[in-house]
């Protein structure tokens, strides 16, 4: 999913699973960003399957790509998905400030 950082809403990048590995990796961040550890990492809302703004976790640590280009994040999620008891599925998302806006025009 895309994300960015809380903060500074900066450090664009792609956050994914890791397999077995109870972390997450944040991929293709811009190697200028000031991206550090202990930044919350949140959903960015460029994708029309996840809003803007959910809870991914917390940055871990960071490094630099080999290319040089770009960084990625070691990310510690901000749930444990072991001991998850309920999960809410959004399968019908409207952005409502989208829709005032467009009722205003």
């Amino acid at each position: 999913m895309g994300a960015i950082l809380q903060k500074s809403r900066e450090a664009r990048g792609i956050v994914e699973g890791l397999g077995k590995s109870t972390f997450l990796s944040m991929a293709n961040i811009p190697y200028y960003s000031s991206i550090k550890k202990g930044d919350q990492v949140i959903c960015s809302g460029l994708s029309s399957q996840y809003p803007k703004g959910i809870r991914i976790g917390k940055v871990i640590s960071v490094s630099r790509e080999p290319s040089g280009l770009l960084l990625s994040a070691r990310v510690k999620p901000a749930v444990d998905f072991d001991k998850l008891e309920e999960v809410l599925v959004i399968i019908n998302y409207k952005n409502v400030v989208e829709n005032v806006e467009a009722e205003e025009d």
